[in-house]
């Protein structure tokens, strides 16, 4: 977290260089391990729900199938947000 040069407030209003400081990089990094995280969980869960909808058609169970599918849309938007989130940083 300590460097051994630092940048004052008058640099950076002169010179109008931003420093990127080590808490700012760690926040980055933080924040990108979540969402990565978050990502593959949900991935994880669409994965279990698309066999779940495979073993409801296998038992000829057809009433729970809209459902399955209501919950595979809604997993598949989660996932589709949190990777773009994942690309925007």
């Amino acid at each position: 977290m300590f460097t051994t040069y630092s940048s004052g407030p008058i640099w950076e209003l002169v010179a109008r260089i931003e420093v990127i400081t080590e808490v700012k990089r760690l926040r980055d990094a933080v924040v990108h391990s979540l969402l990565a995280f978050k990502a593959k969980k949900i991935e994880q869960q669409i994965a279990d729900n698309q066999s779940e909808i495979k073993k409801t058609e296998s038992e000829e169970n057809y009433e729970d199938i809209p459902l399955l599918l209501k919950k595979q849309q809604d997993l598949k938007a989660i996932s589709k947000d949190i990777i773009s989130s994942l690309g925007g940083l």
